[in-house]
């Protein structure tokens, strides 16, 4: 009896997905100067996630990159009431959005866009990576991209 209950556990277990999504920023390249663009993206999502919050830090090189704020234009949030982005510390910046009337599905796709200055004695390269996500985020993993200068 005991093994007959644990094969039938086994096969819940190996039939139901696993509720993972990724939260990936793209590699990007741009000369000193430049305001660049660093695309967000949502992957892996296998069913709708209801979102009326969302939140997650950036981590950059601070001797390369500046941050500037977070762009909705043309993204999954753009219906959001808020979405602003602090830079609490050279190299690390918080980034979050409320909706406030109802709620978004959000499904593949740009989540937003981040803005970037590369600085103008910038040297080398600089890794983008996201981390502590929160609300409609929370549970997502991700990836690390690259900031290269031309």
């Amino acid at each position: 009896m005991k093994r007959i209950f644990s094969m039938i556990i086994m096969m819940v277990m190996i039939s139901v997905p696993v509720w993972a999504f990724e939260v990936n920023p793209d590699n990007v390249t741009g000369k000193k100067g430049d305001v660049i663009n660093v695309p967000v993206k949502i992957n892996k999502v296998y069913s709708a996630i209801e979102a009326n919050a969302f939140g997650f830090t950036v981590e950059y090189d601070g001797n390369v990159l500046s941050f500037i704020k977070p762009d909705k234009k043309g993204s999954l949030v753009e219906s959001f009431t808020l979405v602003e982005g602090k830079e609490n510390s050279p190299g690390k910046a918080k980034i979050g959005g409320s909706y406030f009337t109802d709620k978004v599905f959000l499904t593949d796709g740009l989540l937003l866009n981040i803005q970037f200055k590369v600085k103008d004695d910038a040297k080398g390269t600089s890794k983008i990576e996201l981390s502590n996500f929160k609300d409609a985020l929370k549970g997502a993993s991700s990836t690390t991209a690259a900031f290269i200068l031309k």
